[in-house]
């Protein structure tokens, strides 16, 4: 009875106290290109793991002077680090990049490697780093001393073509593929922590769980909630998790953005680096008003089935 009503609770606080962030702020727009929004998603996320805020006026500008350019060769450096040394990410590569940050306190003493290489993981050959710049290369050129793959997890089917992981040097376009082998690194790296308890999905995932939310109520709804839930439910069960992160591809508009669910503050992040969105925001009070509202939607009815989906288990 008493799981039922903290149930409860936690669904009552989740239908009200919902939080559109600006994570741009008057005069510091991050993102000024229309190609870079996936690096934008992944850093916030990145940052918000390791507990510090992208959204404080000081680490604001550190992401304004770091620009897509200066970014881009921060997460070279970390890829290329994890796929590249026998051992796996040490932690001095992470440090370089997360000590730019006002509220970054350090690794804790004689910890050199933060990402383990798995054991299943060969040694790759060495990649060519180019300097990032805005001119294409041409990786047609690459293809012949490049063209195998690199399993992040046995137990998953992401996958990276070193031609790829080339895009991550220049202001290229940043695809499913991309993202998704770096959240399948992400979850290899803190799946057995105990101090970690959140999901990340892929960047599949919305996609699907859209078209659930477009389709009218009955039977049929219910039936593809039901495959829905098989993305997440044996290994872990949402509503006991501290935060979910969901990786959103916007094709129509080619732009990537990342929605956080924090369940300790009963809280919707949406976080966005493209200015026009920020522009579209700034002066608007109702977040439901907002550019992005439906995104939230989406998720407050997925959130509202999977808690009355765990009542009927519970009380069956």
């Amino acid at each position: 009875m008493e799981d039922a009503l903290m149930f409860t609770n936690l669904l009552f606080l989740l239908s009200f106290l919902i939080h559109y962030v600006e994570i741009i702020g008057n005069n510091h727009s991050l993102q000024t290109d229309g190609a870079s929004c996936g690096f934008w998603g992944a850093t916030f996320a990145l940052l918000i793991i390791f507990e510090i805020n992208p959204s404080s006026p000081a680490n604001k500008k550190v992401l304004k002077k770091l620009g897509a350019t200066g970014l881009k060769n921060l997460w070279r450096n970390i890829m290329v680090n994890f796929l590249q040394d026998p051992i796996g990410l040490q932690a001095s590569v992470l440090q370089e990049f997360l000590s730019l940050f006002q509220d970054w306190q350090g690794f804790p003493d004689r910890i050199d490697c933060i990402g383990p290489r798995p054991s299943y993981m060969s040694h790759p050959k060495a990649l060519p780093l180019l300097e990032i710049k805005t001119p294409v290369i041409d990786h047609n050129d690459f293809q012949e001393d490049h063209n195998d793959f690199q399993e992040v997890d046995p137990k998953s089917t992401a996958e990276i073509d070193i031609l790829q992981l080339l895009r991550l040097q220049l202001l290229n376009w940043v695809n499913d593929e991309i993202v998704n082998t770096w959240l399948a690194i992400m979850n290899h790296r803190f799946e057995s922590s105990e101090d970690f308890n959140f999901w990340i999905a892929t960047s599949f995932f919305f996609q699907k769980l859209t078209l659930w939310y477009q389709q009218k109520n009955g039977p049929k709804k219910s039936q593809e909630f039901d495959k829905l839930r098989r993305f997440y439910q044996k290994p872990i069960n949402i509503l006991e998790l501290n935060s979910c992160f969901l990786p959103i591809h916007l094709p129509n508009l080619q732009h990537w953005l990342l929605a956080v669910i924090n369940f300790d503050t009963s809280s919707i992040y949406l976080l966005d680096s493209w200015e026009p969105t920020q522009q579209a925001n700034r002066k608007i009070r109702d977040w439901k008003k907002a550019k992005g509202s439906d995104i939230i939607m989406i998720l407050v009815a997925w959130l509202d089935a999977e808690a009355a989906s765990q009542q009927v288990d519970l009380y069956d």
